[in-house]
């Protein structure tokens, strides 16, 4: 049996993973579809670009590419 979400002992909230990925993506498929069978929740993040991903990571493009 899995061990039951752990729970942020501040917000009394159960973590979620966020996923991010194009909406066509069969990996992004696939990993949606096995954290959905394995009651995990989660938030979907759909990116339609790099620029997307960074923006949602709090990134800049000039971080990106390294010193």
């Amino acid at each position: 049996m899995a061990p039951a979400p752990s729970a942020d002992p501040q917000t009394h909230r159960t973590r979620r993973v966020r996923l991010f990925g194009l909406h066509d993506s069969s990996e992004a498929y696939l990993i949606r579809d096995f954290l959905a069978r394995s009651v995990v929740e989660f938030d979907w993040v759909e990116i339609h670009s790099d620029d997307d991903a960074l923006r949602e990571l709090g990134t800049s493009s000039s971080h990106a590419d390294g010193p």
